[in-house]
This record gives structure tokens, C-alpha cells and sequence, in this order.
């Protein structure tokens, strides 16, 4: 096709987030042979002059205000350095160091997991000093010293030994308060298992192929089990095939149940009389509240002047007025500016949330609420340039990688999802942990294979991950735009009874460090093999509810049938900086 091609035609070069530029062949070639590099600019002038006026050898702009972040403790990683009242920020190294595009004098603000916030005057090679939160501090103290239960011992999996609390979604357990004296049989306790947060779907049929280990002894799946007296039980516990696999090699492939009696926990030290420590320990998870739905709280004043209107232009003028009003809106205005477009016209729904691109072209905490508000709308195609955008942006987080895998899914583009995924799993990436992400990963990838196994070179993965129908009967994937959001997520089963997973750094520090240190924002939670009926999933934000031009918002994915033909997916999108009492964010029917 070489010889078609003139010096004169018009080549078109164009990329998210800056001003599409066209050159002719003979000019493209020239800028090629001398540097090698074609300059786009952002669709922002403000943020385009800074970055030109100064650019690096490999493009990247230097200018800027350098400094270090720093704690009693020592450099402070993961802190956020942001231009007040702007969309400029920064994310500290492991070294402390950032470097952010303000003038001299200008406000900085400050924020990070472990200390309090702070407000400075930005100069050049400057060293912020923040203080630590002492409450914080005495709340970990006091985590590190407690005696150990049940509930807070540590279960081996596939990705390293972590706390049950915290792996409510990795696996099953039942403890004694769950035991009832009426028990006789095995059967009547795994009927109980909880199924919140199962990986892989627990099962009460023994002959299923799952092994059993019983105090340390392992049991062939088919073989006869000795008599255990149920009354003698300190928990059961269920672990997923991958798990299984590692820590009892091939037995274990199908997953494995594990049965520790009250003789042998109490032999090996972490079982504790219920009636000498009844003080320390969570009893009772029977849910008696009424919350209002998230749905049913008031619209803001602006949208309420929107919903006056009685036609798509009128509507539009009103929009446009609006606009005019304010020298800046925020990007919660443009996400509900485009929720509420959404019932006159989709794809105007989505030039209306495209203006946070314009604003924020690299802010990632903007851009993934942009991505989350385009997926609601069904736009695919058009979330997919901002995740890529993202993950240029964010090259060491561990869910860039998985968000590009997730969106290449959900465009067909399978083999693209395949590789990243695989890469995910194999952890073999420099500069990347993604061990907080391989449970969804993994879970995501089952999915893709399960669909399109024609598509794709499955060869060189591990049998375990080839399973036959695989199937959940109910995913819900929560993703949020800020990893040092805080809230608290209530599951209530058609029974009455609630599970709680705490995204707090009082109640779960070690899990949200994690996140920030990965970069990654993100759980996953299934219900499989559980009574059917009515299921509330509720929320209480502890986000700030002070004024701000960049909220923060979570995306809540629900899958029924997830893996079958019959799977359907709904995407939400909600504010949680906006949200300050506990409400219910859905009502699911199982």
C-alpha cells in the first residue's frame, strides 16, 4: 500500500484526552528523521502550556514543584499532593517524592492512610512533615496485641496466609456460636456455611470430590469419615480447588473441607472457652434495621431545575444556561447532569460526562469516575480509550492491568484480555504487585475461558483453572475511584443475618495499605448455593460530606447467573462523598 500513499496526503493522529492533530506524509516523516517525536496538545490550554514549555528527552514534562513527604515514621508513600480547588495531583514513591505542575506560593493539601491532612504553601524541593494519628496508631497497637479467636486466625490460600476477617470473600467458615446444641450431623452444619464472598461455590454433597482434612488428617474425597461429634466442633471451613491444591497437592484440586475440633484447637492454643471470653467476642448478627434506598434521597437544586423541563431542547437550554452560570462545575455535575440526559438521549448523556475529560485530563481519580458513569450508560467502546488512558497514567498500579483485561472482555477483544490476565496470575511483572487482584482476576478469567474457550491459546494453564461450567449464581464487584475511601458494606441473607466487610482503617488498616501500596480499589463479592430470596446489600459512607470538585464515587457491578447463558450484569454508579447515613444500595432477589 506504499506506493498509494502520497507526501502530501493528510495522516490524522489523535489520542484521549488531547486535540487531534493532521499533518501531511512528508512533514509526519520529517518530525520522524529529526527527533522522532509529533506533540499532541490537551484539550485543556492551561495544563498545555505548562507541559510544553519544558519536556524531558523521552516527552515527559519536568516542570514543576518537587518535594518530599515525610512522617515521624519515615518517608510517607502513597500520600496524596493535591493543588487546592483544582484537578492537579500527585501520588508520593516509595521514596516519599513527588512532583506537581503549581507555581510557587500556590496551596498544596496533603492526605494519606496514617496521617492527619495538612495544607502548605508549595515551594520547590520542599519537605512536608505530616502528623501521625495518634488514635490510628493506638487502634493498630491495640489490633497487634489482642488475643487471637477463631475469627481472627490466619488461613493459608493461593496468594499467601491472610486473616479470615479479611478473606470473608476467599472463603466459607463456620465457628461453634453458629453450631446450634440441636446439631447431630455434619449435613446440618454445612448447611449453614455462610455463602457471602465464596470464591467457589460450597456444596453440602461429600461426594462432591472435595477432600476433608479433620485436626491435621486428610481424607480422600469418597472415602468413609470417622465419627465427629458435632458438638465437639470449633469451625468448619471451606477452602476453593486452587487453595486446596497447593497446600494438599492433587487431593485437594476440588477444594477441601476443613474440620478443627475443640480438643485439638484447644491442644494447639487458639481456642478459647466461650463463656471465660464471651466478652471479647462478636456475638449475634441478627439484622432488625430499616434504611431508606440510596434512589430515594433528594436530587441537588440543579437537577431539580433540569427536571422542569418538558422537552430534549428545553432541557438542553437549561444545561447550557447552567454551564454559563459558574466559571467551574464539578465533576459530580456532570455525572448528574448526564444520569439525568440519560432518559432523553444516550449519546448526549455521554458528550455531558466527556466534559470531566476536558477538565481533568489527568486527574485518575476523575478519569475512573468518567469510565464508571460511561459503563452505567452501556458505552463500552467509549470507556475503554479512558482506561487505557489510565493505565498510561498509572503504570504501577496492579488494576490498570486489570481494568484494560476487563474492558478488552467486554469488547471482544479476548485475546488481549487472555494475556493480561495470565500476566496477572503470574505476579512476574517489575515494579507490579498484583496479589490483591488475582482473586478477581482469577474469577474473571474462569469467566472468559468459560465463554470463549474456542477463542483463546488455554494451553499452558493450570487444569485448575479449566472448569467445567463454571457458574456464580450471584457477583457483586465493588470498585472505587479513591483508594483512601472509607466505608462499611452490610450484606443481609433472606434469613436476617448480616456479614459486614469494613473498608475502614480502624477496622481492616492492613487490607486498605495493601491497596494503596498496589494500587489497586477494589472487592468482590458472590452469594452461591444459599436459600433463595430477598438479599439488601447496605452502605455507610464515612467520606468527607464537604464541598468538592472531585467526590468521591464507587461502582457497584451485580451478575446473576454469572458465567451462563442466561448472566446478566447492571452497572451503578454512586457518590459517596454525597452519601453520610447508611442506606440500602440494593435489593437483590435470589
Amino acid at each position: 500500500i506504499e506506493d498509494q500513499i502520497g507526501q502530501q496526503d493528510i495522516i490524522k493522529i489523535a489520542a484521549l484526552g488531547y486535540a487531534p492533530k493532521e499533518l501531511s506524509i512528508e512533514r509526519f516523516f520529517n518530525l520522524m528523521e529529526r527527533n522522532n517525536i509529533v506533540y499532541l496538545n490537551p484539550y485543556n490550554e492551561a495544563i498545555s502550556n505548562e507541559t510544553l514549555s519544558s519536556t524531558a528527552r523521552d516527552g515527559v514534562a519536568k516542570r514543576g514543584i518537587s518535594g518530599k513527604v515525610t512522617s515521624p515514621q519515615g518517608p510517607v508513600q502513597g500520600a496524596v499532593v493535591g493543588l487546592k480547588n483544582s484537578y492537579k495531583r500527585a501520588v508520593t514513591d516509595v521514596n516519599g517524592e513527588f512532583t506537581i505542575d503549581v507555581m510557587p506560593g500556590e496551596v498544596l493539601e496533603i492526605e494519606s492512610l496514617t496521617t492527619f491532612p495538612k495544607e502548605v504553601s508549595a515551594k520547590n524541593n520542599m519537605n512536608i512533615s505530616l502528623e501521625v494519628d495518634g488514635e490510628l496508631l493506638e487502634q493498630v497497637n491495640l489490633t497487634s496485641d489482642k488475643k487471637t479467636f477463631l475469627t481472627d486466625r490466619k488461613i493459608e490460600t493461593a496468594y499467601g496466609k491472610k486473616e479470615f476477617n479479611r478473606l470473608g470473600y476467599r472463603v466459607a467458615q463456620i465457628t461453634e456460636e453458629e453450631i446450634k446444641s440441636s446439631y447431630q450431623t455434619l449435613e446440618q452444619i454445612f448447611l449453614r456455611l455462610p455463602t457471602i464472598g465464596v470464591v467457589n461455590p460450597t456444596s453440602i454433597n461429600l461426594n462432591n470430590g472435595r477432600a476433608v482434612v479433620i485436626d491435621e488428617v486428610l481424607y480422600e474425597a469418597g472415602n468413609p469419615l470417622p465419627f465427629v461429634d458435632v458438638q465437639n466442633i470449633a469451625s468448619v471451613t471451606v477452602i476453593p480447588g486452587l487453595v486446596g491444591a497447593i497446600k494438599y497437592g492433587t487431593l485437594g484440586r476440588n477444594g477441601v473441607i476443613i474440620i478443627r475440633t475443640k480438643i485439638y484447637a484447644t491442644a494447639q492454643g487458639d481456642y478459647k472457652d466461650e463463656a471465660k471470653e464471651k466478652q471479647a467476642l462478636i456475638v449475634g448478627n441478627n439484622y432488625n434495621e430499616s434504611l431508606p434506598l440510596m434512589s430515594a434521597m433528594p436530587a441537588p437544586t440543579y437537577i431539580t431545575s433540569l427536571e422542569q423541563a418538558t422537552s430534549f431542547d428545553q432541557a438542553k437550554k437549561v444545561y447550557t444556561q447552567q454551564l454559563a452560570e459558574a466559571s467551574e462545575k464539578g465533576i459530580g455535575y456532570y455525572v448528574n447532569a448526564s444520569e439525568y440526559f440519560e432518559k432523553w438521549d444516550k449519546n448526549y448523556s455521554a458528550q455531558v460526562a466527556m466534559n470531566i475529560l476536558d477538565i481533568a485530563p489527568k486527574n485518575t481519580k476523575a478519569l475512573k469516575t468518567l469510565a464508571y458513569r460511561l459503563e452505567a450508560l452501556g458505552d463500552l467502546e467509549a470507556s475503554k480509550p479512558v482506561y487505557q488512558r489510565l493505565a498510561i497514567l498509572s503504570p504501577s498500579d496492579s488494576q490498570s492491568y486489570r481494568d484494560l483485561a476487563y474492558i478488552y472482555k467486554e469488547t471482544g477483544e479476548y485475546t488481549k484480555a487472555f494475556a493480561l490476565y495470565k500476566r496477572i496470575l503470574a505476579n512476574e511483572t517489575t515494579g507490579v504487585d498484583f496479589s490483591g487482584i488475582q482473586a478477581v482476576a482469577e474469577a474473571e478469567l474462569r469467566h472468559l475461558i468459560a465463554n470463549h474457550k474456542s477463542k483463546l491459546y488455554f494451553k499452558d494453564l493450570p487444569n485448575q483453572l479449566m472448569q467445567v461450567n463454571y457458574k456464580k449464581d450471584v457477583r457483586i464487584v465493588f470498585e472505587w475511584n479513591d483508594p483512601l475511601a472509607e466505608f462499611d458494606l452490610q450484606f443481609v441473607s433472606p434469613s436476617k443475618k448480616y456479614f459486614t466487610y469494613k473498608n475502614t482503617k480502624f477496622d481492616n488498616f492492613e487490607a486498605m495499605e495493601q491497596q494503596l501500596l498496589q494500587g489497586y480499589a477494589i472487592q468482590e463479592f458472590e452469594i452461591n448455593d444459599s436459600p433463595t430470596g430477598g438479599w439488601l446489600v447496605n452502605i455507610q459512607s464515612l467520606a468527607s460530606n464537604e464541598a468538592t470538585l472531585n467526590p468521591t464515587y464507587l461502582k457497584y457491578t451485580i451478575y446473576k447467573n454469572f458465567g451462563t447463558k442466561k448472566e446478566t450484569k447492571k452497572v451503578h454508579v454512586v457518590n459517596l462523598s454525597a452519601q453520610q447515613k447508611k442506606v440500602t444500595l440494593a435489593s437483590l432477589q435470589y
